[in-house]
């Protein structure tokens, strides 16, 4: 019963633990109910392979962001739940909006290819960064979905003008 009886003071700590906690979940990997069952061997290197990779790797479906790896996080500043959130075309620059091929992409059984190309995305902190963009035509979870892969530039600000002419 003695442990029963805490201050106001003990309480606002742990309310601002557990509202810690809680964020942190909320911005970790975790992917959903699909990542609840044990990994087979296969998935699991899979898994570690995409997670790592230094291409930033999406899976879109409707328009809309269903999945994202480590590295498209830290390109955009936005967490895998405010990308979720989103759909892509919020994310690109408004002059490149049109060298996103998404309706010939999701064509139903489609498996094209489109890419590389070179566009420009806004990052949470209104950063507009080049990059390089590979898009191909999947099925994923059942639907057709579009795989992409970002490659961001480093470039000096001469070769962007350049790149610009």
């Amino acid at each position: 019963m003695k442990d029963m009886i805490k201050t106001k003071k003990q309480l606002r700590e742990e309310l601002a633990d557990l509202r810690k906690k809680i964020k942190d979940f909320e911005n970790s990997s975790f992917d959903g109910p699909e990542a609840l069952h044990e990994l087979t061997p296969n998935e699991a290197l899979y898994r570690l392979l995409v997670e790592n990779a230094s291409e930033a790797i999406l899976v879109i479906q409707d328009e809309n962001i269903r999945y994202v790896n480590k590295k498209a996080t830290e390109i955009t500043g936005y967490s895998k739940k405010e990308l979720s959130s989103r759909s892509l075309i919020d994310f690109i620059h408004p002059d490149d909006r049109r060298l996103i091929p998404i309706d010939k992409i999701l064509k139903p059984g489609s498996k094209t290819v489109s890419g590389p190309f070179t566009c420009r995305i806004i990052d949470k902190n209104g950063k507009t960064n080049w990059l390089e963009a590979k898009l191909l035509g999947t099925n994923w979870a059942g639907e057709s979905s579009i795989l992409l892969f970002l490659i961001i530039f480093i470039r000096s600000p001469t070769i962007c003008c350049l790149y610009h002419l």
